[in-house]
């Protein structure tokens, strides 16, 4: 069975994002293949505990996908300031005799973002609104390979590392079947600290919040990277806790077009004409959704420098572009093709130091954790959502009732289709299934 195949039987999707399936990522030749080591959010530890602990397995992934693109060259994107999976990767290659590079760069924010990191490696500025493959490159995360090198020996994915810090007990990396529950994994690093929680899952940056009282519904999903534990009272909650309506009269009221979000946006940076100030003038003043200074929010990687960092009124660009955003995938809006405004002269000085960032946003009493605890873990009970990943969701293969095997499919796309399959992550009985979750019980809890 060819690569490709494994991997999509293997349900393996990009693991650092938004899950696009890796089987049609990788069906396509590029003359470099990039690995994303970065891990860009502040507090996550996630990747590097992969890169620290299956370096070899990531290195054979990496040759197998570089063989599989017919790519030139592979070159692994890591900041310097992780030297133990700087050393790991590198005792790994010596072992294997591969033929990888190695980019270190500084530690900054978003240094993850595929479109700053091919600048950051290649000194190729994409056009705006492009793809990797625009330029010949394909861009992979680094635990999405580690994911690959076991679809390669038929084992698909149906176990997530984690990171749990903030205020919790134990700072921890979990290592848990995909579908357990949020709440489990944060009881498994001791608890919170806290009686009334908020959590963010993903970075502080840009996951998505999930209050206590909503965490009986929140599951690990194959792009889970971090669980945030956060007071409610946190700069980081509270903003997310602003309504649309709230958000909107603040900027019509309050936005003083000083711009500085658009100087320091990564994106405008490298010369994409994206200028935030814009789309917040225009939005708050209720502008036609078809104009160029609305849709250029399209544009935006959701970073959020721009209202976590640059703002001086402590409004909301990011969640206004996400929000514009949205408005335009609902009208299917045309897609404009837009051109490169060039790189800004002061791009390489305008970078965001994470070790600033994590200051101005409150968090970094956490950011002071090294030694995280490593736990593996087998769940009871796991609800596995069959979408965890880019383009359509799965469909369920089993019914209530069914035994079921750890591996196997419970879930599933055709082979063309822009989706992923989904597998039971531990042996058991399926107890429910709807249109978008599968339930499992382990057997001994039946």
């Amino acid at each position: 069975m060819e690569l490709l195949d494994k991997i999509y039987e293997a349900g393996v999707v990009g693991a650092g994002g938004a899950g696009f399936p890796t089987h049609i990522k990788y069906d396509t030749s590029a003359k470099h293949l990039l690995i994303n080591a970065a891990e860009c959010e502040p507090l996550l530890h996630t990747d590097q505990y992969e890169m620290e602990h299956f370096s070899e397995e990531i290195i054979k992934g990496i040759t197998m996908v570089k063989e599989v693109i017919g790519a030139e060259d592979a070159i692994i994107g890591i900041k310097s300031k992780h030297k133990s999976s700087l050393n790991a990767l590198r005792k790994a290659i010596k072992n294997l005799d591969a033929s990888i590079q190695i980019h270190e760069m500084e530690s900054f924010y978003p240094a993850g973002d595929e479109q700053g990191l091919i600048y950051e490696v290649f000194e190729i500025a994409l056009k705006p609104g492009t793809i990797p493959i625009s330029e010949d490159i394909v861009v992979s995360n680094v635990t999405t390979i580690k994911n690959v090198y076991h679809a390669s020996l038929g084992e698909p994915v149906i176990r997530k590392s984690v990171t749990i810090n903030g205020e919790v007990r134990t700072p921890s990396v979990v290592n848990v079947p995909v579908g357990t529950s949020v709440k489990e994994c944060i009881e498994l690093s001791g608890g919170s600290l806290l009686s009334e929680y908020a959590v963010i899952l993903g970075g502080p940056m840009m996951g998505k919040m999930v209050l206590h009282d909503d965490l009986d519904d929140s599951y690990i999903t194959k792009t889970t990277g971090g669980i945030i534990i956060l007071p409610m009272d946190h700069p980081l909650i509270t903003r997310r806790l602003q309504t649309l309506t709230q958000i909107k009269n603040q900027t019509a009221s309050a936005c003083i077009q000083c711009d500085f979000c658009t100087e320091l946006c990564p994106r405008y940076l490298i010369g994409h004409p994206l200028h935030p100030h814009e789309v917040m003038k225009s939005f708050g003043n209720n502008g036609d959704l078809n104009s160029e200074k609305l849709m250029q929010a399209s544009l935006c990687c959701e970073c959020g420098i721009c209202e976590l960092y640059s703002c001086p009124m402590g409004l909301s660009p990011r969640i206004v572009n996400a929000e514009v955003k949205k408005l335009l995938r609902k009208v299917n809006a045309p897609k404009i093709e837009y051109e490169s405004i060039g790189v800004h002269p002061m791009e390489a000085y305008r970078r965001l130091a994470t070790d600033v960032l994590v200051k101005k946003i409150s968090i970094d009493q956490y950011a002071q954790v090294e030694d995280f605890e490593y736990i593996d873990y087998e769940s009871p009970e796991v609800v596995i959502s069959l979408s965890q990943h880019i383009g359509q969701p799965s469909k369920a293969v089993v019914l209530e009732g069914d035994k079921v095997h750890k591996g196997q499919i419970i879930g599933s796309v055709d082979r063309g289709d822009m989706g992923a399959c989904v597998h039971a992550s531990i042996d058991g009985e399926v107890v429910s299934v709807t249109p978008e979750a599968v339930r499992i019980k382990a057997s001994e809890r039946i």
